[in-house]
């Protein structure tokens, strides 16, 4: 599936799961370089401003300048894969044509539960994978 985001921010977010659900998604951002991945509490899954302003678990591409706690990665036009396991706290980031991927542990999670939060600048375009069997 290949979706083209119009000028933003635009969030594209995994559906509600409940607090105790592991979350994975692998994707590609293509045609854009400001954009940022990370973990938002549901109800706060469609506002663009709480990943970049109030998130503290992610990453941002290295184009993007807001939320100065996320670390910076180059991951234009790579795959990416996210897993979240709420039981050992941790989200790995797994980055094209890297070796490890980037452990980031997790605040508490609330009990409405985490989404898994891909917001776009600049009309990007996000290649989603299936997840493999």
């Amino acid at each position: 599936i290949i979706l083209k985001s119009p000028k933003g921010p635009v969030c594209l977010t995994s559906l509600p799961q409940p607090a105790d659900a592991i979350l994975r998604w692998r994707f590609k951002v293509m045609d854009g370089s400001s954009w940022a991945i990370g973990l938002v509490p549901t109800s706060k899954a469609n506002d663009p401003n709480y990943l970049y302003d109030k998130a503290v678990v992610g990453l941002n591409n290295g184009d993007t300048r807001r939320n100065a706690g996320f670390e910076r990665q180059r991951m234009q036009d790579k795959r990416i894969e996210v897993l979240f396991n709420p039981t050992r706290r941790t989200a790995h980031f797994y980055i094209e044509d890297e070796t490890h991927p980037i452990i980031l542990d997790c605040f508490p999670v609330p009990a409405e539960g985490l989404c898994l939060c891909l917001c776009t600048f600049l009309g990007c375009q996000v290649e989603l994978h299936q997840e493999r069997q």
